[in-house]
């Protein structure tokens, strides 16, 4: 499906939105990068341009977390929650979630690939800290009033370091604001947090979030599907579980059968457990003692395989 042609065009354009993200980039690079991709999607067409970008989140790692960002940018720069690209990139989450099986028989990395997409997806858009581009007056006025009529009630944000882990940002909302875009919003309440808007894409995407991850750890559990599910859980476990407290639970139970029963490494080990214990302090990472954080991090640490990203290989 995709054109050997507009391979150096997309390479370049992820490798711009990868420098565009680092928060290093002037403005002339964020015109620049804006006009690559009107080109770009110009050429090929917006279907076709989220076809070849999906041809390479599935069989390139590194490409999955650009190319959810470069999504994002597509959509918020048409204006609406829900529009073609949008309706397309649905399409093509579920298109794979429906082929799962068949993915992962053919490679764990590309089946790895189709869920963390999904996932970092979900995680992205449902409170997304993401620097605009400009927008028409009325519908930047529109985004203002919803963040100040969210902010109200919100009491807290997370957001994505560098090194993939849930941080919390509470106390960096009123300085960034004017950096802040909140979409797709679940209803949900929890102790001191307000209801908030719901959304019905994101909510259906939660079902199979949940079926991929009780498959990333089953008896057969590879490497690179541990990994996914380790970096799922820390980034978005909190927010699944109040969504879906019943299967939350029958997930931290498989998660112990694999940890007990299948995990052959002692890094596969190391993730599960650390997740054990994120689970039992409710989600507080800076709860547990910073010497049995050290332990896990220096489990991390001490090989390269545990770090480097998964590929299409099986």
């Amino acid at each position: 499906m995709e054109d050997v042609e507009t391979s150096p065009e997309l390479d370049n354009l992820l490798a711009g939105l990868a420098e565009f993200q680092s928060g290093s980039s002037g403005p002339w690079i964020r015109e620049a990068f804006q006009s690559a991709l009107e080109n770009l999607q110009q050429k090929l067409g917006l279907a076709k341009f989220i076809a070849c970008l999906h041809r390479r989140w599935l069989t390139d790692s590194r490409v999955v977390w650009p190319a959810v960002m470069l999504c994002n940018v597509i959509a918020y720069e048409r204006g609406d929650e829900v529009n073609s690209a949008t309706t397309i990139l649905f399409g093509i989450m579920m298109n794979d979630f429906k082929n799962r099986f068949e993915l992962r028989k053919i490679s764990r990395g590309i089946f790895a690939n189709s869920a963390r997409f999904m996932i970092d997806y979900f995680f992205s858009n449902y409170h997304r800290r993401f620097t605009t581009f400009p927008r028409p007056a009325d519908a930047q006025q529109n985004r203002q009033d919803k963040i100040r009529d969210l902010n109200k009630d919100t009491t807290f944000f997370y957001t994505m370091d560098s090194a993939n882990s849930m941080t919390s940002a509470n106390e960096r909302i009123k300085r960034e604001m004017n950096n802040i875009q909140l979409c797709h919003s679940l209803a949900i309440t929890d102790n001191d947090e307000y209801d908030l808007p719901t959304d019905p894409l994101l909510e259906d995407l939660v079902e199979p979030i949940f079926d991929y991850l009780h498959l990333l750890v089953d008896e057969t559990a590879a490497r690179p599907e541990i990994f996914l599910f380790h970096h799922a859980i820390m980034n978005i476990g909190k927010q699944l579980e109040r969504l879906h407290p019943g299967r939350m639970h029958k997930l931290t139970i498989q998660l112990r059968h694999c940890l007990v029963e299948h995990a052959a490494h002692p890094q596969d080990r190391a993730l599960m457990l650390e997740l054990v214990e994120l689970i039992s302090h409710r989600w507080h990472y800076n709860q547990i003692p910073s010497d049995v954080q050290n332990f896990y991090n220096d489990f991390k640490s001490h090989t390269n395989k545990f770090t480097e990203p998964y590929t299409s290989n099986t």
